[in-house]
């Protein structure tokens, strides 16, 4: 009887053309005959072959009911139910399944890979993936893999969902990179915050921490709004062996910024526990200069730096900063010049950088003190071209009158040009200073001379007047009868000076 049995149901359900009465009936033999084997092989053989639903459900019930003892070959009995869960569309049908092959998980190493993957899949519904995950979880140890994976595919899942993901990776004996890049996304602030700190815990508890967990860490530093877990994530910080220029600037971070007062405490106490940085680890801290967004950070940064000075690329990202796309607020700026000046007149870079920074700063009080410390420090006579090039582009008078007097006793040919040009202009505040400053070079710089006679020829100020006129009377100048003559008819100009000028107007 089961052997006639058997082949009915492959004979009937395996044909595409057979009846659906007549399929309803050898089901129902079927389902009398249960406890032949044959009878359960042939089922588990059909059940591929099931086109229409009432047959394919009338035929899962029937396999799905059975005890995994009754199966002489499993191996077969879960490709069938895999075939079927690829193709069904009701969801909780698949929901069923995932229940059924769960099942077997212990009994057949390949559904523990499936189940992950069902996970992967976007469109999971709840049930579901709540099915899969359960049955993952049910697994005394779990590979890396599978545990990444796992928490990968559940990252947009509801929290309970999530916190099954997490279970899955507890299973895991070891957690390496893989499972720490797989856990970030829970360390949003969207996730439950008491999923937050199991995870934190359970990283302590690893005794594992290193580098490759910092993103970690430093995204709930910054972003979770639960101090609770940021206090957690900076004790964890401690655990972790080597230390980094990464991690020293999340400890200046937290110290400056955090909201937490307490926090900013441990932080700053956290720094003085912290090992020596290698020059290595000095150089990458200091380039964050130019590129960290707080203030307070880059504040801190300098302060830390200090005693790692004597180092020539500390020194030089110091003054890279001073040129970095962030206006500096006065106490980083002071900060920073302040441990550059011994540095100035010893170390070429560091007054290259001073100088290029008397140029770009966007502050003029600023420009005026790297340029008073320049002065002080290494002399404007070994800089005068580059002062001079500053005197020209400057615009804040402060600044000018700084420069100005630095430079006003020397005579090098782009000063003269910058202070001719200083002394014609009508807004300037320098002209009369000028004037003074370019009156003993009259007879030596026809550059001067023009000067001087522009003022002749426009200006009315006494005060500008006189000089200009005296060293425009000098012997060995080639004076012309215009610039005498607009003289002669000031005014305001001294009697004398005026008859000396209509004196030389007759020579003439």
């Amino acid at each position: 009887m089961a052997d006639n049995a058997a082949k009915l149901i492959r004979s009937v359900l395996g044909s595409p053309d057979s009846e659906l009465a007549m399929r309803r009936q050898v089901i129902e033999l079927a389902s009398q005959n249960l406890h032949q084997p044959d009878v359960v092989v042939a089922l588990v053989e059909a059940l591929p072959a099931a086109r229409d639903r009432e047959t394919r459900d009338a035929l899962l019930g029937l396999l799905m009911g059975l005890d995994t003892s009754r199966f002489p070959d499993l191996g077969a009995l879960h490709d069938a139910l895999l075939a079927a869960f690829r193709r069904e569309p009701e969801r909780a049908v698949r929901a069923a399944l995932l229940d059924r092959l769960a099942a077997g998980l212990r009994q057949d190493e390949r559904l523990a890979a499936f189940l992950v993957e069902v996970l992967a899949e976007p469109a999971l519904s709840d049930d579901e993936r709540r099915a899969a995950t359960e049955a993952v979880s049910a697994l005394p140890t779990v590979t890396e893999a599978t545990a990444a994976l796992a928490l990968a595919r559940c990252a947009t899942a509801p929290a309970d969902v999530q916190a099954l993901a997490l279970s899955i990776a507890e299973r895991c004996p070891t957690w390496g990179v893989p499972i720490v890049n797989a856990l970030a996304p829970y360390f949003d602030a969207k996730t439950d915050p008491a999923t937050r700190l199991r995870m934190l815990h359970r990283l302590a508890e690893a005794k594992a921490l290193s580098q490759g967990h910092l993103p970690i860490l430093r995204q709930v530093l910054r972003n979770d709004p639960d101090s609770g877990a940021r206090a957690a994530a900076l004790d964890l910080l401690r655990s972790i062996r080597i230390w980094s220029a990464d991690l020293h600037e999340q400890l200046l971070w937290t110290a400056a910024k955090d909201a937490d007062a307490p926090l900013r405490a441990r932080a700053v106490a956290l720094q003085q526990e912290a090992p020596t940085l290698t020059d290595e680890q000095t150089a990458e801290l200091a380039r964050r200069l130019a590129t960290d967004a707080c203030a307070g950070v880059r504040t801190a940064i300098v302060e830390t730096l200090r005693p790692y000075l004597r180092s020539a690329p500390v020194r030089a990202a110091l003054g890279q900063a001073l040129a970095g796309p962030t206006v500096l607020d006065d106490a980083e700026f002071a900060a920073i010049v302040d441990a550059l000046a011994p540095y100035a007149s010893r170390d070429a870079a560091v007054r290259d950088a001073l100088l290029a920074a008397a140029r770009t700063l966007p502050l003029a009080g600023q420009r005026s003190r790297v340029i008073d410390l320049l002065v002080r420090a290494v002399g404007a006579d070994a800089i005068v071209p580059t002062l001079a090039d500053v005197f020209e582009k400057e615009r804040d008078p402060k600044a000018r009158e700084a420069l100005f007097s630095a430079l006003k006793p020397h005579r090098h040919p782009r000063l003269v040009a910058a202070f001719c040009a200083e002394l014609v202009e009508p807004g300037s505040s320098l002209r009369r200073a000028c004037a003074a400053a370019l009156a003993p070079l009259v007879e030596e710089d026809p550059r001067v001379v023009a000067a001087i006679e522009d003022v002749m020829l426009h200006d009315e100020d006494p005060e500008l007047l006189r000089p200009c006129v005296e060293a425009y009377l000098r012997p060995r100048v080639a004076r012309k009868a215009e610039p005498l003559r607009a003289a002669a008819k000031r005014d305001s100009l001294d009697p004398e000076l005026r008859r000396r000028c209509e004196e030389e107007l007759a020579r003439l």
